[in-house]
């Protein structure tokens, strides 16, 4: 890859090389730079030129084969294809002219007028490597109680057998302390860099870019650290806790923002993956805003309000959509970029939506508590693995052999872990049928027992199989095993990407099926807090392109394939042999692929 000058870089580059960024662009955070992906028995590969001055909004996918002509401005969710035309404004899935780039943004140079106040190059550097040493040196930290617990505990022992169970034993006290302190941290750590962070445009190499990129680094590594904490009762309390304005009887799952400049009036939902108030970026500059979600308000997954943008009551924005300007009251938005849309409400009990009884309140607690339990599994997975290691170590010792004995422990350390990461995406398989058994469609309210054990089920999932062997194996016959395992319903040689396959039972993938990455396959959607599951298939040889979502009751015809950064609605069905794509999709005529010389590394 080749980076030019001031380059400002939030996403991470690509293993194929083929990436060339040119001086002063800026690239937000997920934004998709791969640059390759498959399409049925296709491995789509190519270049990715972005010239100078480019502003790449976040979330933005760019396909292989794709030059962003110099000073250009992708607005975030977008997709890019092809060649983009300079000093324009561009925005959609499908990608569409919007106006002239650099709107909205200050005039003066960021890095040479003299009137613009921003840090030193060897202060900017001195900051962000105390930035990586506070985020790196936070866990160790965090194990501080627990571990002076322990020795308390352990102080006196001699012998490695007589020291591990009682370790075991006070696990879980080690775990809860060592939660707890992780996240006081963090809020203190978020608390003092809000200090810093003014709505407003500043420069990006300043202390409110500094502070910005902490924060965000930080709350990235708390959304998987701290996992069991988000789509729960305890959410709420947390972003408060951060310098969020959260109303009463809000919902938040596993929101991305910046806490302080965040307000969620009474009664909202905030779904999985939502973006709030994430800064822009563009020429060296910044822009810091804010962002009001009102009263009643709903965003779906993946759903973007950006910064400045404000979404008044009783108003939604559909999965992977993004909120219009100053968008009306009770009005509801689907897309990138987004149209209106009519919304059906659906009649429920309001004791099991938006006012539930307390002892409803009180059995949710309770369930939730459980998710506790993965991070505990784990600790004592990773006890078990030092246990073993040391007792095959000692054993050596003893004898005089403390060099084979050595040697031995690195043989057989690879399968041990092995062993422990299988144990760990087992336990979930387990934990899923019988906790949940087999996902049903139907109609669920959000206060029922489905789904706290539906997503107590996920929480599983997430801690303990997905870092030990799913994440890893993806695109393998091993994930197929596994996801079989867990109900999901998979052909021969179909290639799967994501992990993402929310309700096990009522996928079908059929035969010779492309799943590619970052995508997902959603069988519910929560609509006025009642959960609607239906099922979603992929007939054969069927293709869902990178970080593009299938609604539910959804279906993809034999041999069709949906393309990058795409929504396929709720109960479309996609005829065969077809190329759709977009956000909502819409049939496109696919050139015949030509061949093509690049640039390798």
């Amino acid at each position: 890859n080749r980076v030019g000058k001031r380059a400002d870089l939030h996403s991470f580059p690509p293993v194929t090389g083929l990436l060339t960024i040119g001086d002063d662009v800026s690239i937000e955070a997920e934004v998709d730079l791969q640059g390759h992906w498959i399409d049925g028995d296709r491995f789509m590969i190519g270049t990715i030129d972005i010239e100078n001055g480019v502003r790449v909004g976040t979330r933005t996918v760019i396909s292989p084969d794709t030059r962003i002509g110099e000073g250009a401005e992708i607005l975030p969710g977008s997709h890019v294809s092809g060649s983009v035309e300079r000093n324009k404004l561009w925005g959609g899935s499908p990608l569409r002219i919007l106006g002239e780039a650099g709107q909205n943004w200050p005039v003066e140079d960021a890095h040479t007028d003299r009137s613009v106040h921003h840090l030193g190059r060897i202060t900017n550097h001195i900051l962000h490597a105390a930035g990586l040493f506070w985020i790196t040196l936070l866990p160790l930290l965090a194990l501080g109680p627990g571990v002076g617990v322990t020795f308390t505990q352990v102080q006196g022992i001699e012998r490695y057998p007589a020291l591990f169970p009682v370790l075991a034993t006070w696990i879980p006290l080690i775990i809860l302390l060592t939660i707890s302190t992780w996240l006081t941290l963090v809020v203190v750590t978020v608390r003092l860099m809000s200090l810093f962070i003014k709505p407003g445009y500043f420069p990006a190499q300043s202390a409110t870019g500094w502070a910005l990129w902490l924060t965000q680094a930080l709350l990235e590594r708390t959304l998987t650290s701290s996992y069991f904490m988000y789509a729960s009762w305890v959410t709420p309390i947390f972003m408060r806790l951060m310098g969020a304005q959260v109303g009463k009887a809000t919902e938040i799952s596993t929101v991305v923002t910046i806490p302080h400049l965040t307000t969620i009036g009474d009664s909202s939902f905030i779904a999985d993956h939502a973006l709030l108030s994430a800064p822009r970026y563009r020429a060296g500059w910044v822009h810091v805003g804010t962002t009001v979600v009102g009263e009643g308000s709903f965003v779906g997954n993946s759903g973007i309000v950006g910064p400045d943008r404000d979404l008044p009551p009783e108003s939604l924005v559909a999965v992977l959509s993004s909120t219009p300007y100053q968008p009306s009251r009770g009005t509801s938005w689907l897309g990138r970029r987004p149209v209106e849309i009519p919304r059906k409400r659906i009649e429920s009990d309001s004791s099991a939506t938006f006012a539930p009884l307390r002892r409803l309140k009180l059995a949710r607690a309770v369930v939730e508590s459980f998710r506790l339990l993965p991070a505990m599994i784990a600790a004592w997975l990773d006890l078990a693995i030092v246990f073993i290691g040391t007792i095959i170590y000692m054993h050596w010792f003893y004898l005089g052999y403390p060099g084979q004995g050595l040697a031995i422990l690195i043989l057989v350390s690879g399968p041990l872990v092995l062993v422990a990461g299988i144990i760990a995406s087992l336990i979930p398989v387990l934990v899923k049928w019988l906790v949940v058994g087999v996902f049903r469609a139907g109609e669920r309210t959000l206060f029922s027992t489905f789904v706290w054990r539906s997503e107590l089920a996920d929480n599983f999932v997430e801690p303990l199989a997905v870092p030990s062997l799913v994440r890893m194996s993806l695109g393998s016959p091993m994930f197929n095993m596994w996801a079989r395992l867990m109900g999901t319903r998979i052909g021969r040689d179909v290639w799967c990407e994501s992990w993402w396959l929310p309700e096990f039972d009522l996928i079908t993938i059929e035969d010779r099926c492309t799943v590619n990455r970052g995508t997902v396959l959603q069988t519910h959607l929560f609509h006025d807090r009642v959960m609607s599951i239906e099922p979603v298939l992929l007939r054969q040889g069927s293709t869902l392109g990178p970080n593009s979502f299938l609604l539910p009751g959804a279906s993809i015809g034999e041999r069709s394939t949906i393309g990058p950064c795409s929504l396929v609605l709720r109960q479309d069905a996609i005829p065969s042999d077809s190329v759709w794509a977009g956000n909502p999709v819409q049939r496109v005529t696919e050139p015949a692929p030509q061949a093509k010389k690049v640039r390798v590394s």
